[in-house]
């Protein structure tokens, strides 16, 4: 499976540059030197293409379009992020046994960058430039509001949005991501008086009063059993209160992550959470919240796609709900239809994150039949 690829990949070269990549400490919200290099390498790696760099500096935080030069409008934007999640130094050393390489980025999301910068310059250094545009943000790890949504809120206000996004966030193994769960990040607080732990029945303690609502969030969001089991779920990711053993805090902070399903929308998740608030005395504040996903298969893209993925991988596709979210809903939110799948790759956010260096040459043929076959569409006409 896997081997009968049209394109040749020069594995060792490509191994070679997502060593560097990874190699380059973009730790989200830190590190702005490093994500300085490792822009300044990525221009060296085109240096060689007619490619146009449009930059869009927000709060610290640098995206950027990269197009053919003279492009006048995208056919197909492949949309990655250069930033990874915090890790041990040892992470960003590249590490291989056997097939695999190990390493902060490899699964989330590195290689699928690399891979798009392969495809862009050998179309630019070929006959074809396609019209594939290429999105590389900073952010989509904190919610990609001033990447993502600033790079679809300037393309919506040119009238350049692209019928088609490819946005290989997920679908790990190369399956087909046709669900993403809708993302909350809750902050509450709650507070107190706050006194003397021998005297507990004189004062409220905010630790017990943020327990309890958790605890009540869990009960209306309850952890689902397995991966496939298509649920919405809420995970309290951190908690805080107190500076010594013996006192009662005032106050108790808590940040709980909400994955919905298309069964919620965003109005009724804010009114669920709400409620729960009020009935526990807990004041909450929403620092995301953005709605579920859906990538039809029977869309007409989508059923050529996964024809082109059934000849590309020799078999029947996976067809995936994903609980993580991407970049890709602020494409779908004004009728681009995403295209999502990823290399083989596991482990992503923990400290055994990798990718098999095996699945990256039909990896990188996907890619570029997605292109053309996206492409030939526009151009045909055909709807997407």
């Amino acid at each position: 499976m896997m081997e009968d690829v049209t394109r040749d990949l020069d594995l060792d070269l490509f191994i070679d540059d997502l060593r560097t990549l990874v190699g380059y400490r973009t730790v989200v919200c830190r590190n702005p030197d490093a994500f300085a290099r490792a822009r300044d390498w990525i221009r060296q790696f085109l240096a060689d293409a007619d490619a146009e760099f449009l930059d869009f500096d927000v709060d610290g935080m640098t995206s950027t379009i990269i197009r053919p030069r003279g492009s006048p409008r995208p056919a197909l934007i492949g949309d990655a992020h250069l930033e990874v999640v915090p890790a041990a130094d040892p992470m960003f050393e590249l590490r291989r046994d056997g097939t695999r390489l190990y390493g902060r980025g490899t699964a989330d999301m590195k290689t699928a960058l690399l891979t798009l910068l392969y495809v862009m310059r050998e179309l630019l250094t070929g006959d074809d430039h396609r019209d594939l545009w290429l999105v590389i943000t900073e952010d989509e790890e904190v919610g990609s509001r001033r990447g993502a949504q600033c790079i679809v809120d300037h393309l919506v206000d040119r009238d350049l949005m692209p019928p088609v996004a490819f946005v290989p966030d997920g679908g790990y193994d190369l399956a087909y991501v046709e669900r993403e769960k809708g993302t909350a990040v809750i902050r509450a607080v709650a507070g107190g008086d706050g006194g003397h732990a021998s005297r507990p029945w004189k004062v409220t303690n905010p630790i017990a009063t943020m327990l309890a609502f958790v605890r009540d969030c869990l009960d209306l969001f309850p952890v689902p059993p397995d991966a496939t089991t298509w649920q919405s779920s809420i995970t309290p990711t951190m908690i805080a209160a107190g500076t010594t053993t013996n006192q009662i805090p005032d106050e108790c902070r808590a940040v709980l992550d909400l994955r919905y399903t298309e069964d919620h929308s965003p109005s009724d998740v804010r009114a669920r959470i709400n409620d729960l608030a009020d009935s526990n005395g807990v004041t909450v504040r929403f620092a995301k919240l953005d709605p579920a996903a859906h990538y039809p298969r029977e869309a007409p893209i989508a059923a050529a796609y996964l024809d082109v993925l059934r000849d590309v991988v020799d078999g029947e596709p996976v067809i995936e709900h994903s609980a993580g979210a991407s970049n890709g809903r602020f494409y779908a939110a004004h009728g681009t239809h995403v295209l999502m799948t990823g290399p083989r790759a596991g482990g992503a956010h923990s400290r055994l994150e990798w990718v098999d260096a095996s699945s990256l040459p039909a990896y990188h043929e996907l890619v570029h039949r997605t292109v053309e076959l996206v492409s030939d569409r526009v151009r045909s006409g055909s709807a997407p």
